[in-house]
């Protein structure tokens, strides 16, 4: 509190001042925290480009996929439309001989017979392939 005296008389007069000190210390420490949080740290990564581009580039392998689709009005092999069974079944082994390296995924209609599907996976099994991705369409209905 702060005390003043009058001029006229002698007699003290008590002011009603709020002492701030204590506030401003606490505003102060908190203000130094808020400054040491905030305060972010860099951090670095030294990277080593090449000098020249075309010597140090490589192509990325992607996956390369045969994609035999089973419809009920025939079938398509890597894009190549076959009316009949034996069409492709006389097609496969070129394609499979060319595209060694490249993975089987079968492909079939939504209502398709399960006895062409099974006909189709028991030739592949004769072609000794032994691993093949086939391709489901979930299911969307509750």
């Amino acid at each position: 509190m702060i005390h003043f005296k009058n001029s006229n008389s002698h007699e003290v007069t008590n002011l009603a001042i709020p002492d701030l000190t204590s506030m401003l210390d606490i505003f102060f420490i908190l203000l130094f925290f808020l400054m040491m949080i905030v305060g972010s740290v860099f951090q670095t990564l030294t990277v080593t480009l090449p000098e020249s581009l075309s010597n140090k580039l490589s192509l990325i392998q992607t996956e390369q996929n045969i994609i035999l689709e089973i419809a009920n009005k025939g079938y398509t092999l890597d894009g190549k439309f076959f009316k009949s069974f034996s069409n492709l079944k006389s097609e496969f082994p070129r394609l499979k001989k060319e595209k060694a390296k490249h993975k089987l995924m079968i492909a079939g209609e939504k209502n398709l017979s399960l006895e062409k599907f099974l006909q189709v996976l028991n030739y592949l099994q004769s072609q000794n392939i032994t691993i093949a991705n086939i391709l489901m369409q979930k299911n969307t209905s509750p």
